[in-house]
């Protein structure tokens, strides 16, 4: 089998695209589909001509009982935030944002998001030489069912709002576009169905 791709369009077809390909979520030496189970212990690629790789070595053995079937379910929508936090003592500031945003936000908005973290990415050394490295990322995420719960006014402003009275140098990303509610969802591939 020679596998290629139509001239012209973007990507490469090389014996390692090829071998990652063949890889994807299979888990050991059989690719079980509905039709065949296909032994891949003995593949073989080889590059025989530009975008063109030939596929040899596969046998075949008798299809299983089950396959795996992948299911996509709406998962609501996802919406994040980020921060500088500059300086020492930064579990104390996460901390301090975290009372802030939470009572901030209320108690009725936080109980209708599914996911609402506050999590900071990065260390301080005890004795930082300059500013890059006094610098964490701070990053607040939230999943909700509803697009309305994650709105500007419902999730970003009351975040936003307590930079006033929060931490020294707080900043905020000027990049905003997370904060904007993205639809997600939710796959399920360890699901088993009669072929």
């Amino acid at each position: 089998m020679i596998i290629t791709k139509t001239p012209g369009t973007d990507g490469i077809v090389t014996i390692e695209t090829c071998k990652e390909q063949l890889l994807y979520e299979i888990q050991g030496m059989y690719y079980l589909n509905c039709d065949v189970t296909a032994v891949i212990d003995k593949v073989e690629f080889t590059q025989v001509g530009k975008e063109r790789v030939e596929l040899s070595g596969i046998t075949g053995q008798p299809p299983p009982r089950t396959t795996k079937v992948g299911i996509t379910a709406f998962g609501g929508y996802t919406a994040e935030l980020h921060w500088s936090l500059i300086g020492l003592d930064i579990p104390e500031k996460v901390r301090m944002a975290e009372i802030q945003m939470k009572h901030r936000t209320g108690a009725d908005r936080m109980s209708r998001f599914l996911q609402w973290s506050l999590t900071s990415y990065g260390s301080v050394p005890s004795d930082p030489q300059d500013y890059n490295s006094a610098t964490i990322d701070l990053r607040l995420f939230a999943q909700a069912t509803n697009e309305e719960d994650l709105s500007w006014e419902n999730f970003a402003k009351p975040a936003l709002e307590i930079v006033m009275q929060s931490w020294p140098a707080a900043t905020t990303t000027p990049d905003k576009r997370q904060a904007v509610p993205q639809l997600v969802s939710i796959p399920d591939s360890k699901l088993h169905s009669p072929c």
